[in-house]
């Protein structure tokens, strides 16, 4: 049972990641060209991370796709709001803040169990209703 809650846990994650890089690419507030950034010297919220690389990001960090810097979030509303919904469905599901891969991200959720497991896919599942709803 827990592999089966484990693989659904991982495709939302991924339904997540995906629509937080669609609000990013519709918008743009980072003004990516390139694999480059407006701010920073062209790394911006980014530098110093463990995950870039010179081709920018090296693996599947949720948080990453669903935070933007102050300036941009005032500067970008509507897709702050955006970010938002989807944040809150990680959330929901469980997914801890800050640059944590996908892969540890399931690895602690394996650990800790099924009941653990069930109870955030069933919280991410009742906000998920409601947001349909408001569709």
């Amino acid at each position: 049972m827990l592999k089966t809650l484990l693989d659904d846990m991982s495709e939302i994650y991924d339904y997540l990641y995906e629509q937080g890089q669609r609000t990013l690419n519709a918008f743009n507030p980072c003004k990516i060209d390139d694999g480059k950034c407006d701010r920073h010297g062209g790394k911006g919220c980014c530098g110093g991370c463990e995950h870039l690389s010179e081709q920018g990001c090296t693996t599947r960090v949720l948080w990453c796709k669903l935070w933007l810097c102050l300036d941009k979030s005032q500067e970008y509303k509507e897709c702050e709001i955006q970010l938002d919904k989807i944040r809150t469905a990680a959330t929901y599901l469980g997914v801890p803040d800050g640059r944590h891969t996908k892969e540890r991200f399931m690895y602690a959720m394996h650990h800790m169990g099924t009941q653990y497991v069930q109870k955030h896919l069933d919280k991410y599942k009742s906000i998920s209703v409601v947001e349909m709803r408001r569709k």
